[in-house]
C-alpha cells in the first residue's frame, strides 16, 4: 500500500508525466492528508517504523502508514447481508472531502470489485456538508467519541452527541444503564407466544410509512419506556434472541416453531436500528429485508400466532428493495414480494 501511494504520489509531481486524471486527483488528495504523527500512540510509532525498515529506503513511509491509519474506512461489500468487515481501505478524495457525524447524511460501501461508492441518505442542498459515519453507530456515546479521539483525534460534536436535536434525545435514552435486567418481553424459554414491545411496532411503521417527521415519531414512541426495554444493552439482548432463533432454526429441522420469534427479534432489531440510523441507510434495508423472510418464514409454519401479518412483509420487502442496491438483495426482496403478492 504505501509503495503504490508513494510511487503514484511521485509520479503525479514528475514534469511531463502522463498519468490517468483519477490517480492524479487521488494522489493530490492523499498529500494533503493529515497525519496526526504526533498523537499516534508510541507503541503504533513503533510497528510503523519496523515497517519502514522492511520497505528499505522508501521515504516517508512512517508519515504514509499515520496517513492510512487515520483516514481509512472499514470495507464491507454492498452485497453482504452481514455487513461483515473485509478490510480496511482508504480513498483519499473521500477522506479529504467528507467529514464524520453520529447521524450521516450519506453512505459508503464497496462493491465487490473494490469500487468505493457514496449515496446520500436524505436531500442535500447545495453548501451543506456531506458527513459519514467513521465508527458504528450501535454503540454508546462514550464509547464512540473515545474510538474517534483514539483513531481519527478529534471530539465528535455532531447533532447526535450534543444539542437538543430527537437524535441526541434518543441517543441519551439509548445510553442508559439497564443493570442486569432483561428487556420484558425478551422469551426466556420461548414457551411463549411471540409477541413484540408496542414501541417496536411503532417504530418500524412509522419507518416504513416514510415521511419528515419520522424522527421525531421515534422519539415519543421511545420517550418514558424503561432502560431495561430501550438501550444499547435491551439491543444487545434482542440480537442474540435473533441470531440464536436462526441457528436453532438451521441446525434443526423440528424447530420450524422459532420462525414467529425470530420474527419477533427481528423487528426489534430492526426498532433499535432505526433509532440510531438515518431510515435511508444500508443497514436498515438489509434489516428490512431479514425481517421479511424470517416474518415470511413466520406466516408459513404451523404456529398460527404472530407478531407480523402479510401488509407488514410487502412494506418490508418494499423498503428493502428501494433502499438496497446490490443486484443479488433486490432479487431476494422481489422474490418475498412476489409470494406474498400471489399467496
Amino acid at each position: 500500500m504505501v509503495v503504490g501511494v508513494n510511487c503514484a504520489v511521485d509520479a503525479c509531481a514528475e514534469p511531463g508525466t502522463r498519468v490517468p486524471r483519477w490517480l492524479r486527483v487521488q494522489a493530490l488528495a492523499w498529500a494533503r492528508l493529515v497525519s496526526h504523527r504526533d498523537r499516534h500512540p508510541r507503541h503504533v510509532l513503533r510497528q510503523y517504523e519496523e515497517i519502514s525498515k522492511v520497505l528499505g529506503s522508501l521515504t516517508g513511509a512512517v508519515d504514509a502508514l499515520c496517513q492510512f491509519g487515520c483516514n481509512n474506512f472499514v470495507a464491507t461489500a454492498e452485497d453482504d447481508p452481514s455487513c461483515a468487515a473485509i478490510g480496511h481501505l482508504c480513498c483519499p478524495l473521500v477522506s479529504l472531502l467528507l467529514n464524520h457525524s453520529c447521524w450521516p447524511n450519506a453512505a459508503y460501501s464497496f462493491t465487490r470489485g473494490g469500487e468505493l461508492v457514496v449515496r446520500a441518505l436524505d436531500d442535500i442542498s447545495p453548501g451543506d456538508e456531506i458527513s459519514l459515519a467513521y465508527t458504528d453507530a450501535l454503540q454508546p456515546r462514550g464509547r464512540r467519541r473515545k474510538e474517534l479521539a483514539a483513531v481519527y483525534f478529534f471530539d465528535c460534536e455532531c447533532t447526535r452527541c450534543s444539542g437538543s436535536t430527537p437524535h441526541a434525545r434518543v441517543d441519551e435514552l439509548m445510553d442508559r444503564d439497564a443493570g442486569e435486567l432483561l428487556p420484558r418481553g425478551l422469551p426466556t424459554d420461548f414457551a411463549m407466544p411471540a409477541a413484540a414491545d408496542a414501541w417496536a411496532l411503532t417504530v418500524v411503521k412509522g419507518l416504513l410509512a416514510g415521511g419528515a417527521k419520522v424522527d421525531v415519531l421515534v422519539l415519543e414512541a421511545v420517550e418514558g419506556q424503561l432502560a431495561r426495554d430501550v438501550s444499547f444493552a435491551a439491543y444487545s439482548h434482542w440480537r442474540e434472541c435473533q441470531d440464536e432463533c436462526i441457528d436453532r432454526v438451521g441446525a434443526d429441522e423440528s424447530a420450524q416453531w422459532l420462525w414467529p420469534w425470530a420474527a419477533a427479534a427481528a423487528l426489534h432489531v430492526l426498532a433499535f436500528y432505526a433509532l440510531v440510523y438515518p431510515p435511508a441507510h444500508p443497514l436498515i434495508g438489509h434489516q428490512c429485508l431479514k425481517t421479511a423472510q424470517l416474518a415470511w418464514n413466520a406466516l408459513q409454519s404451523d404456529v398460527k400466532k404472530g407478531v407480523v401479518d402479510r401488509a407488514l412483509v410487502k412494506a418490508l420487502a418494499t423498503n428493502a428493495l428501494s433502499t438496497l442496491q446490490a443486484p443479488s438483495l433486490k432479487r431476494q426482496a422481489s422474490t418475498i414480494l412476489g409470494l406474498v403478492d400471489e399467496d
